[in-house]
């Protein structure tokens, strides 16, 4: 059970940071063509006939388009479901992978529980009179746990509003909103590339050995939208195969989904606060909100790749083969909002100017050799293809750019408040500074001012990387420290 799903390079996320054997789909089931009119005698007009027959057609066979969405919606709304969900993630920026867990309970009116193991994170969604309600928790973090309100019935687009996109058609499927007219009025925006929901679906067909019922269509109201490719089980309805394609095929994201036989789920994996302090958001679970001091351990940040991989911080103090330790590597990750990018790119590029200034040869010949990665936060209402791009491409030639959706987990775990800031982080993951942008006054003489007291900070920051890379040449130039350890570097030669 094996699902091919093209996607764009910021699909991500949330998705969240995570190989899989791949179990490739059924060689003879060739791809379904939308039917122009239905076949009779098929399957889903007989619910009674063995779907599994063997099927003596050489070609699909077309079905009813309404019968084929209620037989997969019925799947999932007649009694409670639990599927493990193992997604690769492939693009031109990397690979990333991770495993999912999904239990739902629902009725054809929607939703009434759901858990979902993500990552660090369980997630458990239940339906009340009022509306929906998310109760989120790290087992990891014994202290804290998040309750969020849902002003409206568990679906897709509430829950893309408190954690990453999750690409997984159940969610679409159960609650309903899976499939749209885009000829009704106020249907335009109605679809969601993500999350499987509002596709004009095309048509439906079984393969010739009458195992797979797919379903083809576009997730919106023209040519040009992504296209759709839903698979199930002929006779359950369960997913097996899913795909999104871009015309670009620049990415792909494999799913391989495994239905499991789970008594009383997803009431088996309800959070409970017990005790624990209430946080606003789930981000808040992932790291201490304290504000950071000079001198303490810089935390893990949820940073990830254009291709949605976690990103660890650490990578920026890997020297490569061949950097001796006298190189004074030291690592500099900036954070910046969304808006500060967009709006006033120069508070950030003046940080990279300071910061290069300031790695420079002091009077001694002492220099220092900034590993930077740009950390880019991005809301989840802004987060799209284009604009993940658009990011990358601007800045990519100053630094590694990485992404991460909302600040409260990041930027605020640093410097609550900062729209923009620079960490400096020494060898032994210690913060050696945290310096932000000045504004800019428009007068030349003050904003000449500020540069140069930007460039001094980043000067005293970089003072211990000097202090050890002077330690280091003394010891390699004295006798008695002649095999000195490096670090895992190399000697300086002679």
């Amino acid at each position: 059970m094996n699902a091919r799903v093209y996607v764009s390079a910021a699909a991500s996320l949330a998705i969240a940071s995570c190989v899989l054997a791949q179990q490739p789909a059924d060689p003879q089931a060739p791809p379904p063509e939308a039917p122009a009119e239905t076949s009779p005698g098929s399957p889903l007009e007989q619910p009674d006939a063995p779907v599994h027959a063997p099927a003596q057609a050489q070609s699909p066979t077309p079905v009813p388009l309404p019968d084929a969405l209620e037989r997969i919606h019925r799947a999932y709304t007649s009694a409670p479901i639990a599927e493990d969900v193992e997604i690769t993630l492939a693009t031109p920026a990397g690979v990333s992978r991770r495993d999912v867990f999904i239990a739902l309970d629902a009725q054809p009116s929607g939703i009434r529980a759901m858990f979902l193991e993500l990552g660090p994170l369980r997630v458990f969604a239940e339906s009340r009179a009022e509306g929906g309600r998310l109760l989120i928790d790290r087992p990891l973090n014994h202290r804290e746990y998040a309750e969020i309100e849902l002003r409206g019935p568990i679906a897709p687009a509430l829950l893309a509003r408190h954690m990453p996109p999750v690409p997984l058609p159940q969610i679409a499927i159960a609650s309903g909103v899976w499939s749209v007219d885009y000829a009704a009025p106020g249907a335009d925006d109605a679809g969601g590339e993500l999350s499987f929901t509002g596709v004009r679906w095309l048509g439906a067909a079984i393969d010739p050995r009458g195992q797979r019922l797919t379903l083809v269509g576009r997730a919106g109201p023209d040519a040009a939208a992504p296209s759709v490719r839903v698979s199930a089980d002929a006779l359950t309805g369960r997913v097996l195969d899913a795909s999104i394609e871009w015309s670009d095929r620049a990415s792909a994201l494999d799913l391989r989904v495994r239905a499991i036989e789970i008594p009383d789920a997803p009431l088996a994996w309800r959070v409970t606060p017990d005790g624990r302090e209430r946080v606003p958001t789930a981000a808040d679970l992932l790291v201490s909100t304290e504000p950071r001091r000079i001198g303490t351990e810089m935390p893990e940040l949820p940073l990830v790749t254009a291709s949605g991989a976690g990103w660890p911080w650490r990578t920026l103090l890997d020297a490569p083969p061949g950097e001796p330790l006298s190189a004074g590597r030291v690592a500099v990750l900036i954070l910046a909002r969304n808006a500060v990018l967009r709006e006033d790119p120069d508070a950030v590029a003046r940080l990279f100017v300071a910061l290069r200034a300031a790695a420079g040869k002091d009077a001694e010949g002492i220099s220092v050799t900034p590993a930077v990665a740009l950390g880019a936060i991005v809301d989840l209402s802004a987060w799209t293809p284009d604009h993940v791009r658009d990011i990358a491409e601007a800045w990519k030639d100053r630094a590694r750019v990485v992404y991460a959706i909302g600040g409260s987990a990041t930027l605020d775990a640093i410097a609550p408040g900062a729209d923009a800031v620079a960490v400096v982080i020494g060898p032994a993951g210690e913060i050696l500074g945290i310096i932000e942008p000045p504004a800019s006054s428009g007068d030349a003489l003050r904003d000449g001012e500020a540069r140069a007291q930007l460039t001094e900070r980043f000067r005293v920051a970089f003072e211990p990387i000097r202090r050890l890379v002077r330690v280091h040449r003394e010891a390699q130039g004295d006798p008695a420290h002649e095999n000195a350890p490096d670090a895992g570097g190399e000697e300086d030669p002679d």
